[in-house]
């Protein structure tokens, strides 16, 4: 009886990992964003359907969802990973990640309603897995006059 045992495990262990692991070395990838502009950027990020028509407001109420926007925001002439997001990407490979930038500035002056009636978008891009790979998992934001 023992010796049945310990072949179903040998079995089934290799089955487990190579079946449920199976992007398990993709895993550590991230999504890069460059922010090669002089002004401080929020990225927002959309799965599976577009923000273009919907209503949002990020502007911060409380001092943690100011922590949260503060840890979003990118620097000028710096970089942000975003490990989380590329997951997705690995995990649902034709579906599409729609990114957008906003200026920070833009977010702490104008109240939610402006936000929403002048959609204050400076870039954004809808991307697969496919797209991610081929800009090799990098999104550059550069001032567009």
């Amino acid at each position: 009886m023992m010796k049945i045992k310990k072949k179903l495990l040998i079995l089934i262990i290799p089955i487990f990992c190579f079946g449920a692991c199976r992007n398990d070395e993709e895993k550590g990838q991230i999504l890069l964003i460059q922010n090669h502009s002089n002004y401080r950027i929020v990225p927002i990020f959309a799965f599976y359907k577009s923000m273009d028509n919907r209503d949002i407001c990020i502007k911060p109420t409380n001092k943690f969802e100011m922590a949260d926007l503060e840890d979003v925001t990118i620097p000028p002439i710096s970089s942000k990973t975003q490990t989380g997001i590329a997951n997705f990407l690995i995990d649902h490979p034709s579906d599409t990640l729609y990114v957008y930038i906003y200026n920070r500035i833009d977010i702490d002056n104008m109240s939610c309603e402006e936000f929403n009636r002048e959609r204050p978008i400076q870039k954004s891009w809808a991307i697969t897995k496919a797209d991610a790979e081929a800009m090799n998992w990098t999104l550059v934001y550069e001032l567009e006059e």
